[in-house]
């Protein structure tokens, strides 16, 4: 909440806390609001495929308490932190533990949501930060209307200062490249179903390479 009411002092703090270890390979951290039992073969794919790459992928999953949470199996390498509502100016917000992430991650991947404070807070802090943030669709519903309410367009200019976006979809892509991400910042993914597991894995892990190998914008 303090870097909503007090950006400046916020990120003061924030720069001369930020400390960076060198590792022998670059960790990327994929934060999620949430997960289902059904999507873990898709992380477990991507994190040996990414593996095979020298690259450590990080997945964190926003923990509310849910039933689908509840039935996930426990593995070790993923982990969870607990997500509770923060009132921020009279609206209640969604807040996941993360700041500490990027300490040690060269890439930063979170979900779209205009309502979720780290999105911004990773955003327009990447400098401050050292590190990148990406976006990642994870569905084709499209965010924005030709009418857009005050969110969606912070959204949308949020979305268009990312390093790298993952567009589960054509669609999505062409939202993303409206929103001002170039378009050889985009990687187009297809669905993460059974038969293209490999592909959708592929193309993630290509994407993340080459956003790491970019240069911040």
């Amino acid at each position: 909440a303090s870097a909503v009411l007090s950006p400046r002092t916020f990120f003061g703090r924030l720069r001369s806390q930020v400390t960076r270890e060198t590792n022998s390979e670059p960790v990327v951290s994929l934060l999620l609001n949430a997960t289902v039992p059904e999507q873990l073969p898709f992380f477990e794919s991507l994190r040996a495929e990414l593996r095979s790459r020298s690259v450590e992928l990080r997945v964190i999953i926003a923990d509310s308490g849910g039933n689908e949470q509840q039935a996930l199996p426990p593995l070790p390498w993923i982990e969870r932190r607990p997500s509770r509502q923060t009132n921020v100016l009279g609206r209640s917000l969604p807040w996941q533990p993360g700041l500490d992430i990027a300490t040690t991650s060269e890439l930063i991947i979170t979900e779209i949501g205009s309502r979720q404070l780290l999105n911004p807070v990773f955003g327009r802090s990447q400098r401050t930060l050292r590190t990148r943030h990406c976006f990642w669709d994870a569905s084709d519903d499209y965010p924005w209307s030709t009418d857009q309410p005050p969110e969606e367009t912070n959204l949308r200019r949020l979305i268009g200062k990312a390093h790298w976006f993952f567009a589960s979809s054509a669609p999505m892509t062409n939202a993303a490249i409206l929103a001002g991400i170039p378009a050889d910042r985009i990687t187009t993914l297809a669905p993460a179903t059974d038969a293209d597991l490999t592909t959708t894995t592929t193309r993630f892990a290509d994407g993340v390479v080459d956003a790491l190998d970019s240069p911040s914008r």
